[in-house]
This record gives structure tokens, sequence and C-alpha cells, in this order.
């Protein structure tokens, strides 16, 4: 059986590689589903959706705040047991959260699969990386980055489906058996380094790493949401700094640290792949938002068209993923990297320049464009980042997922922030993005924009960087930026 190759890879690491695949599919597909019940959740529990918005805000609070434990976890006991403790532990949530009686305890379920889903993040690249060969790494990248597109292009279908032909409780337990089925292939096809039990655990780099995180994933998503004149964005902010300077200072003195500065920091690319890691996930979060409004505009209401069209950009995750990642490997990480980042955020500042003189076959070709761009750079970044740290891979991998998340949480800020102030200043109305139709149509257009030039010169920053990088250095297959 492990004779047989596929795109250079024996068939037993193509099983590991699509038992990772399809974690990564459960992660997105739990994101778009809560996204897209939250009210019918709040519809079913009688409660306000700003209220309900804290079942999506805990379980990413806990899953960026625990990701470099979750990582030195991975180092220590192992990744595959990591990653199984972590899909048994949301498979678990996700039953409960079916059988939930009111919102306090739906509340609860939530911050338990926020804890069980950083298990299953945080070692998700450096399964990949350990499951294939380096020459191939691209392709198994790619696939692993097409199943987490799936995932969010199939959570809202899923979702409309199970609120409209059952119920809320759907949502929940509809999903159990893909978490049973990865559980399988995990433990018949996964294989990974044993840990190092002899490493001790860095409690307190722990506990300062979830208040270091979870205050600044805090800040961002409430200064968005209540203002940044708000108490509790204001309080979080100072705090941030408080407890990432605690989480220096204690790394720096620990034997076993779940962030080893003075390893990183030797690895100028380790850390410029972190910085266009979150700058190029924050481009690409702020896209679908601001392309629904740029098209729902266009279309005059036409929901359902504009669904089409905004589609395109996830469409092409999904179908380019495999053929990015096989092209990493024949031409070298930092060409994919650099090229995938300049079609992205060019493709970016277009819509943003031009988005009112647009016609809506123009949008959807630079949606392409857009997608595109995101598809070449990701799994070349993925595997250079993680293949240029000569140890502690897991530590690693959970550094590119944390960085991931805080783009997420960024992108999502700053593109809502940037259209509502602008749309509101264009209209001189209160802006709102559950009611667009309540501005004016150049509003709309006017904060649209502003978004799409706003998020965009985030991404320039990951462009210079790697820009700098790859003029003042290599580009073979075995270097990794």
């Amino acid at each position: 059986m492990t004779k047989f190759q596929l795109l250079g890879i024996p068939t037993r690491n193509w099983m590991a590689v699509i038992a990772a695949a399809i974690t990564a599919f459960t992660t997105t597909l739990d994101i778009q589903v809560i996204a897209f019940g939250l009210g019918p959740l709040a519809d079913a529990f009688e409660v306000d959706t700003s209220l309900v918005a804290w079942v999506s805000l805990l379980s990413l609070l806990f899953t960026v705040g625990f990701m470099l434990t979750a990582g030195s976890f991975g180092d220590r006991f192992g990744r595959v047991q990591v990653l199984v403790f972590g899909l048994m532990l949301t498979t678990v949530a996700l039953a409960a959260s079916a059988f939930c009686q009111n919102f306090t305890q739906l509340l609860i379920t939530r911050l338990v699969h926020g804890i069980g889903n950083v298990f299953v993040v945080a070692p998700g690249v450096a399964l990949i990386v350990g499951a294939v060969p380096k020459s191939h790494r691209g392709v198994a990248l790619g696939v692993q980055g097409m199943a987490a597109g799936v995932g969010y292009f199939g959570g809202p279908i899923l979702a409309g489906w199970a609120l409209e032909t059952l119920d809320w409780r759907a949502l929940f337990y509809l999903r159990i058996p893909i978490h049973l089925t990865s559980i399988l292939l995990v433990f018949l096809f996964l294989r990974a380094p044993k840990g190092n039990s002899n490493l001790p655990i860095d409690f307190l780099g722990s506990v300062l790493s979830m208040l270091a995180f979870g205050s600044l994933t805090l800040a961002i998503n409430q200064g968005g949401r209540l203002g940044w004149d708000h108490p509790l964005p204001i309080l979080c902010a100072f705090l941030t700094p408080l407890f990432l300077f605690g989480l220096i200072i204690v790394e720096r003195s620990t034997a076993a640290p779940i962030l080893d500065l003075q390893q990183l920091i030797k690895v100028k690319s380790y850390w410029i792949g972190i910085v266009t890691h979150f700058s190029t996930y924050h481009i690409q979060t702020g896209i679908p938002i601001l392309s629904a409004l740029l098209v729902t505009s266009k279309m005059q209401g036409n929901l359902t068209q504009a669904g089409i069209v905004v589609a395109v950009y996830p469409l092409a995750r999904v179908l380019l993923s495999p053929f990015s990642g096989w092209m990493s490997d024949k031409l070298g990480t930092h060409k994919m990297i650099v090229w995938g980042l300049a079609l992205l955020t060019i493709s970016t500042f277009s819509i943003g320049i031009f988005a009112s003189n647009m016609n809506l076959t123009l949008v959807m070709l630079l949606l392409l464009l857009a997608g595109m761009g995101f598809v070449i750079w990701e799994p070349a970044n993925q595997g250079a980042v993680v293949a240029s740290i000569p140890k502690n891979v897991g530590t690693a991998s959970s550094m590119v997922a944390l960085s991931r998340h805080l783009g997420i949480v960024s992108g999502v800020t700053v593109a809502t922030a940037a259209f509502v102030t602008a749309a509101s200043k264009a209209s001189g109305l209160e802006a709102d993005l559950a009611r667009p139709s309540a501005l004016e149509q150049n509003a709309i257009l006017a904060g649209v924009e502003t978004g799409f030039i706003v998020i965009a010169i985030i991404g320039l920053v990951g462009l210079a960087v790697s820009a700098l990088r790859f003029i003042g250095g290599t580009n073979s297959r075995s270097e990794t930026l």
C-alpha cells in the first residue's frame, strides 16, 4: 500500500494529510455555523443578539489565549495525543450544546468547546510537517487549506438547511459524526514524534499567555463593537501590554517556556512569516464582509445573486489550494509568498479605489484574483514558517495559529470600523451593518471603499517585509522564507 504514490506522497502519508485536513474543516465549519446561527440562537433563548455574540467570543478567547500552551503540550505529550484530546473535548461540547436548556448552559459548553478547539488547531501545521517529506509539504498544506475553505464555504449552507428543516440543536449534533470520523482517521493514520515528557509544564507562562492574548482579543473585538471609548476595551488595552511584559519576563527565566523567545528571535525568517501571517489573514477576513456590503448595494437587495458573486472569493481557496501547494514545492516558498501577497494586496486596493464605478463582472474578477492571491500565499507561508524552527515544532505551529486568529479578529474589527466611520460621515446617519439599507447607497460605497483601502494597507506591511527578505535572501526549496 505504501509503495503507491500520488504527487510523490505515499498513500499512508496521504491518509495522514486527509486526517489533518478534516480537523481543519471541522474548525472553520464551526466558525461559520455559529456565526450563521447567532440570530436563531437569540430567538431560541429569548436573549439579545449582542449577548449571543458571546457564544462565539468565549470560544475565540480561549482558543487564542491557550494557543501557546497547547503548542507546548504537543511538544511535551505528543502532537497526535493533544489533537485527539482536543477532538474528544469538542465532540463532548457539541453533544452538550445540543441539550442545553438555557443560555448560561450554552455559554459553558461553548467555553469547553473553545478549550478543546485550541488543542485541535495548535498542532495542525506541525502534524503535516511531520507526516510529509519537505519536498512535498506544499501539496499537503494546500489540501489542508482546501479543507478549511470547504468549511468556510459549507458552513452557512449546513446551518441554513439545519435551521430551516430541523431546529437550532441541529447546529451542534449534526457535526458530531464528522468529529468522530476525524478521531478515527487520526488514530489510524497520523503518526508524530513522541513528546518529551521530561519537559516541565510552564503554568505561570500559560496563565499570562491566556491573560495577554485574551485581553488583546477582547480589546479588539469589543472596541469595534462597543466603541473605543468604552471602559471595557480601554481596560483590556491597558492590561494587554502589562500581561505581555510579564509573559516575556517569565519566559526568559523558565526552563521549558511556552514561548522560547531566545530561540525564535534567532530565526528572522520565522518572525517574518508570523508578521505576514497576521497581515494576510487580516485582509482575508475583511474582504468577505466588505464585498458582501458592496455587492448587496449594487444588486439593490437581491441577496441570492449577491451571495453568488461574493462566493467567488472563498471558492478560489477550495479549488486551487492543492495546485498552489504543488507550485510552492516546485518554485520555492518565497516566490509564492511574495507573488501571492502582491496579488491579494493589489486586488484589494483596486476594489477600494474603483468600487463605486465598477460593474459586477469586474468585482467578481477582482475577488477571484484576491482569492487566488491568498491561495498562492497560504500553503507556502505555513510550511515555511514551521520548517524554519529546528525544534519545538509544536510551539512554532501554535504561533502560526495564534497569529492567524489575531489577524481574523483584527480584520473583522478594522473592516467594520472603517466602513461604519466612512459611511456615517458620508451620509450623516448612524451606520448599521445589520441594516445597511438605512444608509444612502453612496454612503455605503464610500464606507466600502475606505474599508478595502484600510485593510489593504495592513497587507502592505506583510508584503514589504517578505519582499525585503526576498531581495536579500535565498529562495531554494530547502530555504524557508
